[in-house]
């Protein structure tokens, strides 16, 4: 009875994704069209359930109500072919949807598939990082997550701080990342373009603001993106954005316009002091924040970032980007002369 409409829903998934009503995101990995498939057969069954449930409840409601008079209706004690068949084919439907949804999670929480390209994961109020190794063996880092079509990746993710959790809805995939500990997730991309990724699990005041991008690259856009290994200062700002502005717009911390060289009074020891903000000043509030607090938000909260999150070239850079200060997204750190320069320019 149900062969007919559960081949169809199947046969028909493509049309379903791109027209349904649900209007679920385009499916850009090789999971997504499995997870598909599964949530249309699934949806079908509990809408056939759920409309011959209701469907007949009315019908006896209608057809059994009370007459007038004291007419009785015949007292039904047992039905044994339909009792035994409403136990055994939901029995046997919510296996086959266990084992299905069992056989996905394993192939996407398990063991990395073979050739599969390595990238880390850190999540950290509230920005994600994304690290990976080049072809040419160096470390390409950045916030935005760069994967190869058609080549298979896993996520080995860890958290920072608190715990986090990693969505990105065209690849139907979802993943915990939690302190102290490494997850992981499967990924095979098999569509370009650029899609959603969130944190879905609260994880502070600034959680809405930690989003990020997938990229899925061709194999020659994506060779020569992992030859991009300039630090750039705008993304290590992606990881200050949530408490730190550019425009002067009120945020956790203080903003970063007209910062360099500007006077301020700082709490050191419970003591108000007045001091310059330079290059000593900023350095000391990455690594050891708590050290001299702004004496506007003395409650403190800012996370340090020590040399394994944020490294010597890395922090130099963005004490240059501050000093510039126009904030210019095509400044790159040129390790050689140790200055800012603009991209494409030498």
């Amino acid at each position: 009875m149900l062969e007919l409409p559960l081949r169809f829903f199947a046969e028909n998934i493509d049309e379903f994704s791109n027209n349904d009503p649900l209007r679920l995101p385009v499916k850009a990995s090789e999971y997504a069209t499995e997870v598909d498939h599964t949530f249309y057969v699934e949806y079908g069954i509990c809408a056939f359930f759920g409309l011959l449930i209701y469907g007949l409840t009315a019908f006896y409601c209608l057809k059994y109500r009370r007459r007038k008079g004291n007419e009785l209706p015949p007292h039904i004690r047992h039905n044994y072919p339909l009792e035994i068949f409403w136990t055994i084919v939901p029995t046997v439907i919510c296996f086959w949807m266990f084992f299905v949804g069992a056989g996905g999670y394993l192939t996407v929480m398990g063991a990395a598939p073979k050739d599969a390209r390595i990238v880390n994961v850190y999540g950290k109020q509230w920005f994600w990082e994304f690290t990976q190794a080049t072809p040419a063996g160096a470390t390409h880092k950045s916030d935005v997550l760069y994967l190869e079509v058609n080549k298979p990746v896993q996520l080995r993710m860890i958290s920072r701080d608190v715990l986090h959790s990693l969505y990105m809805p065209s690849m139907r995939e979802k993943m915990d990342v939690i302190p102290n500990r490494y997850t992981t997730m499967n990924v095979m991309p098999i569509r370009e373009g650029t899609y959603d990724l969130y944190c879905t699990e609260y994880c502070g005041d600034q959680h809405s603001g930690m989003i990020s991008k997938v990229k899925v690259l061709s194999t020659p856009d994506y060779l020569k993106e992992m030859e991009n290994v300039q630090i750039k200062p705008a993304q290590l700002y992606a990881k200050c954005a949530a408490c730190h502005d550019l425009e002067n717009q009120p945020k956790a911390g203080p903003s970063w316009k007209g910062l360099w060289g500007k006077s301020r009074a700082i709490l050191e020891g419970g003591v108000e002091k007045q001091i310059t903000v330079d290059e000593a000043y900023i350095r000391e509030s990455v690594r050891d924040p708590n050290v001299k607090m702004v004496k506007e938000t003395p409650q403190g909260g800012m996370i340090a970032f020590p040399e394994d999150q944020l490294t010597e070239q890395e922090l130099h850079a963005l004490v240059l980007w501050i000093k510039e200060g126009s904030y210019d997204k095509d400044f790159v750190y040129d390790e050689k002369t140790k200055t800012l320069v603009k991209e494409g320019k030498e």
